[in-house]
């Protein structure tokens, strides 16, 4: 998608206008007039490679692939008065995958984050809230959807090596492509990407003496997931609450491929190490595993391992 089209689906949605007028409400509650502002651009570019990334549950379904990404952000962080700061964000990304090609996508992001410390030095704990609003766009269109986040937090550092973080986000999507023209022939029901889902998260940072720094998290989501299988999947098909053509996938000749709802609880554990490689730059090494159960004894499980290199302008 162009960045005209983009814009044009902008105009036709009031979600952005109403995460601006929501953001300006975040940055103007304290009742002050920012002390310092300063504009930033962070750019990072990473492969990853992912050995389930169509979330299928019958090794047939599976589907290991790689892919590239490339994000640009632009931003302005005020300083509110001592212990007081508040974000905002725009973000353009692009993701290729090597096989895949029909999970290609770019999206553009709206942001805003506000963080309250409570007391002085560098031992206060820190309250933060954020809010996220992401147009995403598929090369199948299947995946076209929109989201809103909200997320809360309260993070300390606990000595001069590490950082501890807690807590819960809530996700709003609602898909783009719900016509009639992307329904499959098992189910009229067709919207696999309207659903709302939430969850809790805890994070623990360790910063090294050389500046490298190791990051380990932990998520969980009481949500949805998107499942790709090739149909008919009875047991797929009992527990989905929605279901469409996926055309990301080529299915056999008489055979169609299908994207499932499913209703699950999703684990996410993540390693991450980023090694500083200059004043403003890094390289960051992760690996992540992804645990999701659904009903009927369906689980899932992914592995991803990514590098990203991160500059800061």
């Amino acid at each position: 998608m162009t960045m005209h089209n983009q814009s044009e689906e902008l105009q036709r949605c009031p979600l952005p206008r109403a995460l601006a007028s929501a953001l300006l409400g975040m940055a103007c509650m304290t009742g002050t007039v920012a002390v310092f502002a300063d504009n930033f651009v962070d750019i990072s570019a990473g492969i990853a490679s992912n050995s389930n990334v169509t979330r299928g549950f019958l090794d047939s379904d599976q589907y290991r692939d790689e892919s590239a990404t490339l994000d640009v952000t632009v931003g302005r962080f005020f300083q509110l008065r001592p212990g007081q700061s508040f974000t905002t964000s725009a973000t353009l990304s692009g993701s290729r995958f090597n096989d895949l090609d029909g999970l290609d996508s770019e999206s553009l992001g709206i942001s805003g984050s506000y963080q309250h410390k409570f007391g002085l030095g560098a031992y206060a704990p820190t309250f933060g809230a954020a809010l996220n609003w992401t147009q995403d766009n598929s090369s199948g269109k299947t995946r076209d959807r929109q989201i809103t986040e909200v997320a809360l937090s309260y993070s300390k550092r606990l000595s001069p090596a590490w950082h501890a973080m807690v807590g819960t986000t809530y996700e709003s999507s609602e898909g783009v492509n719900d016509d009639r023209g992307n329904a499959s022939p098992y189910s009229t029901r067709n919207d696999i990407f309207d659903f709302e889902q939430a969850g809790i998260f805890a994070s623990a940072d360790y910063a090294f003496a050389n500046s490298t720094l190791l990051a380990l998290s932990y998520t969980w989501i009481d949500g949805y997931t998107v499942s790709s299988a090739l149909a008919p999947n009875p047991r797929l098909l009992r527990i989905a609450k929605a279901l469409t053509l996926d055309p990301a996938v080529q299915a056999p000749p008489g055979r169609h491929q299908v994207a499932y709802t499913l209703p699950t609880h999703a684990h996410l554990l993540a390693l991450d190490w980023s090694i500083p490689v200059g004043r403003d730059s890094s390289v960051n090494l992760g690996y992540a595993r992804q645990e999701i159960r659904a009903d009927d004894s369906v689980e899932y499980g992914n592995d991803q391992f990514s590098v990203t290199f991160m500059l800061a302008l």
